[in-house]
């Protein structure tokens, strides 16, 4: 394309690698320059195509038995996977080594599962960045003396846990996490989002704040219970009064499930973070991070923390957001690109070399492509130290 930045007709002919392959097509070139600057483009999105495909196969030519090729069809390529929740939690430690991802789950007769079974999915994934747990139960003490509020009858709120959660946000959107992966939910209108209005939605990461610290409230309806631990898919913390829920009679056997989870897997009632981790990770979920450990003690350890820990990151955030904006403008700019009235023209050529193809090789209708991820991985440069 260098050698073609001067328009002249011609030109294409001349310097086109390619033109042999192409030779059923004849004449391959018309000796336009934009005419053929279209057909050159044309020739080389199908030859491109080529190589795609090949790299996709090349799996096959490297796994010789089944299981392994069966194990690359689940990971890679397979849309709809169906399982039971017990086979889940079995072969957990086996689908997280094959690194399982999915990007929606569907839970048949949901009725009828323990609240437990609901954090199953956060179990079958990366660990989460940034975080010691993919969730946790948070015990949040009183905020300057004071747990919840009532300014006005049947209005309350809770500065404490909405600090905490605000401060736990911007920590996420710090390290990386997408803003519009992550919730804030609540059982009031006083806080933020409430999980009545929240009920049929869900996101990525749930940040969710109960409020009450001297009555249960109406959330002592086990129902919306249940609706607020199903929110999330990935990451799920919960800003409460630990030993208030704990001891409600209704909300007990909910509790005592959660609460046994916890403790089989010794999380702690604070909050671990490990501010070292940027979004995303490649850690496993449960595997020891080689990162620094932070225990948040209370709300004004969060708020203190990551003040800090954005003036120190300041710099780096500021660099990537002017890649990101580069990157942003570019791609706009491809999109933005007025359209070539030789449309018509292009099209033949891939018609035609599609023809060649399919003549050669006599093979079935070919497989549809497999769209891999691509992630951006960003860099923090300094962490505060408690």
């Amino acid at each position: 394309m260098e050698k073609c930045a001067v328009e002249k007709d011609g030109l294409v002919a001349e310097v086109f690698p390619f033109t042999g392959y192409f030779s059923d097509i004849n004449p391959l070139f018309t000796g336009s320059y934009k005419t053929d600057m279209e057909v050159a483009r044309s020739c080389w999105r199908h030859i491109n195509h080529i190589f795609e495909q090949l790299e996709e196969f090349r799996a096959f030519e490297l796994l010789r038995n089944g299981r392994d090729r069966t194990e690359y069809l689940l990971v890679k390529e397979a849309k709809i996977i169906a399982m039971t929740c017990t086979h889940a939690a079995l072969r957990r430690n086996e689908l997280v080594q094959l690194g399982f991802r999915y990007d929606n789950i569907l839970m048949e007769e949901a009725a009828q599962i323990l609240e437990v079974e609901t954090f199953i999915p956060l179990l079958l994934q990366t660990a989460n960045a940034g975080f010691a747990f993919n969730y946790q139960l948070i015990d949040v003490p009183d905020f300057n003396g004071q747990g919840e509020s009532q300014p006005s009858p049947y209005y309350y709120q809770n500065l404490g846990e909405a600090e905490y959660a605000v401060a736990l946000f911007t920590y996420m959107r710090i390290i990386g996490y997408p803003a519009d992966k992550i919730s804030i939910i609540t059982t009031y209108n006083g806080q933020v989002s409430t999980v009545d209005k929240y009920q049929g939605q869900q996101n990525d990461y749930i940040i969710l704040s109960l409020v009450r610290t001297n009555n249960i409230g109406h959330i002592r309806d086990v129902r919306r219970l249940v609706v607020a631990l199903s929110r999330a898919r990935l990451g799920f913390y919960v800003l409460c009064r630990a030993n208030l829920f704990r001891n409600c009679f209704e909300l007990t056997p909910a509790f005592n499930i959660v609460r046994a989870a916890l403790q089989l897997c010794q999380r702690p009632p604070r909050l671990l973070i490990i501010p070292s981790e940027p979004y995303p990770t490649q850690r496993k979920s449960g595997e020891q991070s080689s990162g620094e450990v932070i225990t948040i003690e209370n709300t004004v350890h969060m708020s203190t923390f990551v003040h800090d820990f954005y003036v120190s990151n300041m710099e780096s955030m500021r660099v990537n957001y002017e890649k990101a904006m580069e990157e942003y403008r570019r791609q706009v700019q491809q999109l933005t690109l007025p359209p070539t009235p030789d449309e018509p023209v292009m099209s033949e050529a891939e018609r035609k070399a599609e023809e060649k193809k399919a003549k050669a090789e006599k093979a079935p209708e070919q497989e549809k492509d497999i769209m891999f991820e691509s992630m951006d991985f960003e860099r923090l440069e300094e962490v505060p130290k408690y």
